[in-house]
C-alpha cells in the first residue's frame, strides 16, 4: 500500500503542471497549486497549504525578427525551467535551459521563435515544493512583427519591447527612388491641340513625414526616417496586461519629373505678297576711235580716197529703276519640337501597423510565512494485555490468547 503513493502523487502533480504550462500569461501567473486534498480508495493525502503570492515576474520582454529577449525576476528562492515551442504547429522543442534562482535575482534569455504559433514557457518549483508556469504567446508575444508596403516607402517594424513603464520599438523604412504619376500631358500645341493620360516615372526627391505610436489613452510622435530606423519611445501605465500598439506613418515626398518635348504647330494660310525692289544697274566708263576710207568722186569721173576718223567716249554711270512684283505664299503648317522644363509635384500616402505585447505586473518579493514547530516526537510506552484486547475487540478481531 506505501509503495503505491510516490506513483500516484507524482502523476498528480505532473497533470497539475501540464496544465499551468498550457495556460495564458494572466491565468498562468497563478499563486500556487489549489487549496484541495487528493483521496484514494487506499489512503488520503492532504498536501501542505498553498502560500499566495507570485513567484516569477516577467521584466522585459523585446521581439527583435525571429528572437525573444525576456527577462525574468524570482520573488523567492526557485528551479527555473525555460523552453520555447514552435514547428509548425507550436509544439515543438526549440529551447531550453535551466537556472536556480535566488528571490531578488534576474536572469535574462534569447529565445527563438519558430513556426506561425510560437510560445514560451517558463516554469518553476520553490522552495515549499510548490510549482507553476509562466506562459508568453498569442497576442502577448508580438510575431510575426507587423509590416506594411506603399508606393513611396515599404515599413517594417524590426523590434517591439515592453519593459515596465514604457514601450519601446524601431521601424525600418525602404524607400522608392522613382514611381509612377499619372500626368496629364499635352503632347501638341497650336494649330492642333492633343493631350494624353499619362503615366510617366516621377523621381522621388526626398520623403518626409511622422510617425505616431498609439497604446490606449497614450501616444507619442516622433520624425520619420526615410531609408533608416525611426525609434520610438512611448510611457505606459504600469501594470499586468495586454497592450495593443497601433503605428501609423504620414509621408510626403516630393516628386520631379522629366517631361517630353512639346511639338508647336502654326498655321499660315495662303497669301499674295506684293514686293518693290530697286534693281540698279551700274554702267562702266567707255570709248572708242573708228577710222573709215571714203572714195569721193569727182567731176571728172575719178574718185579721190579720203580718210576720215572719229572718236568717242562715254563715262561711268549708274541707272536705278524701281521694279514691282508678287510673291504667292502657299498654305503650309509649320512645326517646332520644344523643349519643357521638368514638372514638380508630391504626393502623401498613410500606412499603419498594428501588434499587442503583454506586460507583466511590478515586482513584488514573496512573502514566506514562518516555518511550523517541529512536533514533538511521541513516547512509546510499551502496551499491556489488556490494552491489546480493547484494540483486537475495536477492531473485530478474535483475542487469540
Amino acid at each position: 500500500m506505501g509503495s503505491r503513493l510516490p506513483r500516484c502523487f507524482l502523476v498528480a502533480a505532473v497533470l497539475a503542471l501540464a496544465a499551468l504550462t498550457a495556460l495564458p500569461l494572466a491565468a498562468a501567473f497563478a499563486d500556487s497549486p489549489a487549496d484541495e486534498g487528493w483521496t484514494s480508495e487506499e489512503i488520503e493525502f492532504q498536501p501542505p497549504p498553498p502560500v499566495p503570492g507570485r513567484r516569477l515576474f516577467v521584466e522585459e520582454l523585446t521581439v527583435a525578427g525571429d528572437r525573444a529577449a525576456v527577462r525574468l525576476r524570482a520573488a523567492t528562492d526557485l528551479d527555473l525551467r525555460v523552453r520555447a515551442y514552435g514547428g509548425p504547429g507550436g509544439r515543438s522543442l526549440r529551447s531550453y535551459a535551466g537556472a536556480s534562482l535566488d528571490a531578488g535575482e534576474r536572469a535574462s534569455y534569447d529565445l527563438p521563435l519558430d513556426g506561425p504559433d510560437p510560445s514560451l514557457v517558463f516554469s518553476w518549483e520553490d522552495e515549499l515544493g510548490q510549482a507553476g508556469a509562466v506562459s508568453l504567446d498569442g497576442e502577448g508575444l508580438p510575431y510575426p512583427l507587423p509590416a506594411a508596403r506603399g508606393d513611396l516607402c515599404s515599413l517594417r517594424v524590426t523590434s517591439l519591447g515592453w519593459t515596465p513603464n514604457a514601450l519601446s520599438g524601431a521601424v525600418a523604412s525602404e524607400c522608392a527612388s522613382t514611381i509612377g504619376e499619372a500626368v496629364d500631358l499635352q503632347t501638341v500645341a497650336g494649330h492642333a491641340d492633343l493631350a494624353v493620360a499619362a503615366l510617366l516615372d516621377a523621381e522621388v526627391l526626398a520623403v518626409s513625414g511622422t510617425v505616431t505610436v498609439t497604446s490606449g489613452l497614450r501616444q507619442t510622435t516622433v520624425t520619420f526616417v526615410a531609408g533608416g530606423e525611426t525609434r520610438f519611445r512611448l510611457p505606459v501605465a504600469a501594470g499586468e496586461g495586454v497592450h495593443t500598439v497601433s503605428i501609423e506613418a504620414a509621408l510626403e515626398a516630393s516628386l520631379r519629373i522629366a517631361l517630353p518635348p512639346l511639338l508647336q504647330l502654326t498655321h499660315h494660310p495662303e497669301r499674295t505678297e506684293r514686293l518693290t525692289e530697286t534693281a540698279v544697274v551700274s554702267i562702266p566708263a567707255f570709248g572708242d576711235t573708228v577710222t573709215e576710207t571714203v572714195s569721193v568722186p569727182g567731176e571728172d569721173g575719178s574718185f579721190t580716197d579720203h580718210t576720215v576718223t572719229a572718236s568717242c567716249y562715254a563715262p561711268a554711270s549708274t541707272v536705278s529703276q524701281d521694279v514691282v512684283f508678287s510673291v504667292v505664299h502657299d498654305e503650309r503648317v509649320e512645326a517646332e519640337v520644344v523643349e519643357r522644363s521638368p514638372l514638380a509635384r508630391s504626393r502623401t500616402e498613410t500606412l499603419a501597423l498594428a501588434a499587442s505585447i503583454r506586460a507583466d505586473a511590478p515586482y513584488r518579493a514573496l512573502a514566506t510565512p514562518e516555518p511550523e514547530p517541529e512536533p514533538e516526537s511521541p513516547t512509546q510506552t510499551p502496551a499491556t494485555g489488556d490494552d491489546l484486547r480493547d484494540w483486537f475487540e475495536d477492531l473485530g478481531w478474535e483475542w487469540p490468547w
